[in-house]
């Protein structure tokens, strides 16, 4: 009875020690926008309340464009962590304009000088199309989009300078088409990119002496620093096997078992969920039930007068 109490205090305490990665978001509204027309070449639109892409097949595809950037320097996460990034417009008007959208190469362009005149003086389009859509929109509403291109251009620049510069642009089909949406000068409908990020859930005071992060091994790190995540929203990320690792805050020198993706439900799942580390589960498993009966034997020679 002594025994099988102690394997399942053994087996509760294993599971206190399971750190899990939560999805959290948040949302960075534009620092500046602003758009260009071709009809009014010298004409500056950064206070504009409204951003316009049009493009039309008897003129100019080209006829309004664009310009839009965010800054993620209060983000404060490590870019692996980023699992997605959405774009949300409030929408005014769209008539199955094609649009298009591409990265600006550089962050420097003026929203309150830039013309249709001077825009290739302010910045540089790379032509990447990161995402694009078709959409009919009569009355107004929240429009979000995203795709795998976008979210790794969003990574790839967190990176970097943590700002993100975009460039829309239209391909009309048939005559004018146009594609209206809110800018940053109304406060309540501004643009703004929701990043979907991995965070980890650990006590702070809590210090491993090491994990293992697709299959790479990261010696003396603090839950602080590890900011790989995995590709679930929630995932097991440490499992520190019993007796060993961090227990009340203490750190003793103890091998991690790798990551397991998913939260098992139950022991028989958690088993199932740890593949190649069941070996290792196993073995620790049977030290402790050998170190149970050592105890047990002990305390029962002592009550019988031994020792």
């Amino acid at each position: 009875m002594r025994i099988k109490c102690f394997l399942i205090v053994f087996f509760f305490v294993c599971l206190l020690n399971i750190t899990l990665i939560k999805g959290a978001s948040v949302n960075i509204t534009s620092f500046k926008d602003s758009f260009v027309l071709y009809d009014q070449p010298d004409t500056n639109y950064g206070n504009s309340t409204l951003l316009g892409v049009q493009s039309d097949t008897s003129g100019r595809q080209d006829k309004s464009r664009v310009l839009i950037s965010f800054n993620l320097t209060d983000l404060n996460i490590n870019p692996s962590q980023i699992q997605q990034a959405r774009f949300w417009m409030r929408v005014t008007s769209s008539n199955w304009l094609n649009v298009r959208v591409k990265p600006i190469e550089n962050d420097t362009w003026n929203e309150y000088t830039i013309t249709y005149n001077n825009l290739t003086q302010q910045i540089t389009i790379n032509d990447t199309v990161l995402m694009s859509w078709s959409e009919n929109i009569n009355t107004e509403k929240w429009l979000t989009k995203t795709s795998t291109d976008f979210s790794n251009y969003i990574k790839q620049e967190y990176s970097k300078d943590k700002t993100i510069s975009l460039f829309m642009d239209g391909y009309s089909t048939s005559g004018l088409q146009v594609f209206y949406f809110r800018s940053r000068e109304n406060v309540t409908f501004s643009p703004f990119l929701e990043i979907e990020y991995c965070e980890p859930v650990y006590d702070e005071t809590l210090y491993i002496s090491g994990c293992y992060d697709d299959n790479n091994f990261y010696e003396n790190i603090t839950y602080q620093d590890v900011g790989n995540c995995l590709n679930d929203t929630y995932s097991i990320f440490n499992l520190i096997p019993c007796p060993y690792g961090c227990l009340n805050g203490s750190c003793r020198e103890a091998p991690i078992i790798e990551n397991l993706q998913g939260v098992g439900e139950g022991f028989g799942r958690l088993l199932d969920n740890m593949g190649g580390s069941l070996v290792v589960f196993i073995i620790l498993l049977g030290i402790a039930t050998m170190v149970g009966v050592i105890v047990v034997g002990f305390k029962n020679l002592q009550e019988s007068g031994w020792g």
